[in-house]
């Protein structure tokens, strides 16, 4: 059981458990599974390389460079969500968006003639970013003129198909496997739960 286990490391989870069980078959003590149950997060941080939903991917037509993509357009889900900001009263989400501003530092409210402190910042995320997303340099920051609910559905795509994925190899591993919205979509993004159990 996981709650927000981040990018990759839904994948080398699930990869872990499904060897762990298959491996188990073989052994005198036997590694029962009685279950999985993962809620998915920080899709942005996912790596070809480590995604266990490569085969779908690959069967589909899409590439490494796509999934790069993907994971690059699936924090438009996040980044522009307001989901329980938007129900609450003027002051409170006055103070919300002050608190915000001072605390949350990204890219794109970064300015060139910002402090070196957060131009270190700005150097550091993209140096990470490189890091991780080694495939391809895909820059899909800019918002391509895209109206923000557009642009918030697309990113739940993008989280969903990557989602998709990890299912289908669950259940090439002979389980029975599910996806389920746990809680509101007002009160996180991050509200999908993968879960899977040993047929029986």
């Amino acid at each position: 059981m996981g709650k927000h286990l981040c990018g990759a490391g839904t994948d080398f989870a699930l990869r872990c458990l499904t060897e762990s069980r298959e491996n188990g078959k073989e052994s005198e003590n036997k590694f029962l599974l009685a279950g999985i149950v993962l809620a998915t997060c920080c899709h942005h941080r996912c790596t070809w390389v480590a995604y266990t939903g490569k085969k779908f991917f690959k069967d589909v037509g899409l590439t490494g460079t796509d999934f790069q993509l993907m994971t690059s357009m699936s924090s438009w889900a996040t980044c522009v969500w307001k989901g329980w900001r938007e129900t609450q009263t003027p002051g409170a989400e006055t103070a919300t968006k002050n608190n915000d501003e001072d605390e949350h530092v990204t890219l794109d409210n970064m300015e060139p003639n910002d402090t070196d402190s957060k131009m270190s910042k700005r150097m550091k995320i993209e140096e990470e970013e490189k890091e991780e997303h080694g495939v391809a340099e895909v820059d899909v920051r800019a918002n391509f003129n895209i109206p923000i609910e557009q642009r918030e559905s697309i990113g739940q795509k993008c989280k969903q198909l990557i989602d998709y994925g990890r299912l289908l190899y669950l259940k090439e591993k002979n389980l029975d496997v599910e996806m389920k919205e746990y809680i509101d979509a007002t009160m996180t993004p991050e509200n999908i739960v993968l879960l899977a159990k040993s047929k029986q």
